[in-house]
């Protein structure tokens, strides 16, 4: 659970960057508009702080991006 926890953290932050890149707006703004701190959210995006789930979902939806949670019994997951 943790190793999926984790992989779905990482393609989440992953698409994050690019995706405040394309829309043009800064870090500052993001993370005022999402409510969280600009040093975390840098944190975050660069692998060093571990973003809770209501954090990411807050950023994802500023930058309007979706979230989708498959679930899956365990002995189908690889």
């Amino acid at each position: 659970v943790e190793i999926q926890r984790r992989l779905m953290e990482q393609t989440i932050l992953t698409a994050l960057r690019p995706a405040i890149q394309e829309r043009g707006v800064t870090l500052a703004d993001v993370a005022k508009a999402a409510k969280v701190n600009r040093t975390t959210l840098s944190l975050m995006l660069s692998g060093v702080k571990s973003p809770t789930l209501r954090t990411l979902c807050r950023v994802c939806g500023v930058l309007e991006i979706k979230i989708v949670i498959v679930n899956q019994p365990a002995e189908e997951v690889g």
